[in-house]
């Protein structure tokens, strides 16, 4: 459960960077991170290698964004036409809240939650962090309590995580919704869950969100689709906890 959890908090904007100082992955995704370090990122020949002429581009600091998923069985790794893996899949609605200044996030899944459980993920659910907590508020499923502390402490990717995690540029070499993109990989997360796989139009342009996340799920490959963000601090009211997790001080930590 502790390697799940690692892996599920980076599924909510996908991974974080131990060099900017962000203590929140479980102990053995932190291991990961220390045992990779700079000495995983490719040398300047080896960047020659892997395409890698170009850095990610910074997030931005607080935005607000809409996002379908896919989750397709029987279909390989990305890229897609039009963006959409081919059938049979099921998709999910969400929205994501970020604001760095605050170290704090949120993802909403309107139809079903990360698929990444031992049992059936088709429950909506909510990953509310804030105050170095992540709360895990789930409806319609007997398997989780309303609300359970998912991971503490707990705190969001900087906006930069990326470029101290990405070894792999393929610059506009595939395409992102039938047009050309620039893809990095992220290999800290080993098969079966990973490695992840980010999309963006343009890499040369910062802050920008990236326009997909990949990768191999439980259930087959997921791939989120981002809707252009909001740029500026979500509104006030998204981070008050919900009623299910009042009082904070007494919600149960989630079952192993």
């Amino acid at each position: 459960m502790a390697l799940l959890r690692g892996i599920v908090l980076v599924l909510l904007l996908c991974a974080s960077s131990a060099a900017e100082g962000s203590p929140f992955w479980s102990p053995l995704f932190q291991r990961h991170l220390a045992d990779a370090g700079d000495a995983r990122r490719p040398s300047a020949s080896e960047d020659e290698t892997v395409g890698r002429t170009v850095l990610p581009p910074n997030m931005p600091e607080q935005f607000s964004t809409t996002f379908t998923e896919f989750t397709a069985p029987l279909t390989g790794p990305p890229p897609y036409l039009n963006g959409v893996p081919q059938a049979p899949f099921w998709a999910s609605r969400g929205t994501t809240y970020y604001d760095w200044t605050h170290r704090r996030m949120i993802e909403v899944r309107t139809d079903y939650c990360v698929n990444i459980w031992n049992f059936s993920n088709m429950f909506p659910c909510t990953f509310h962090n804030i105050n170095g907590i992540s709360y895990l508020i789930s409806f319609n499923t007997s398997e989780l309590p309303p609300c359970c502390v998912f991971g503490q402490p707990w705190y969001p990717p900087p906006p930069g995580f990326l470029r101290h995690n990405v070894t792999t540029v393929l610059e506009r070499r595939a395409p992102w919704d039938g047009r050309p993109a620039d893809w990095f990989e992220n290999p800290l997360i080993p098969p079966p869950i990973g490695p992840f796989w980010f999309a963006f139009r343009n890499a040369t342009t910062s802050p920008q969100l990236y326009k997909c996340f990949s990768f191999p799920g439980s259930q087959g490959w997921s791939q989120q689709n981002f809707d252009d963000p909001v740029i500026g601090p979500p509104p006030e009211h998204v981070w008050d906890l919900p009623p299910q997790c009042l009082p904070a001080d007494k919600v149960p930590n989630c079952p192993n």
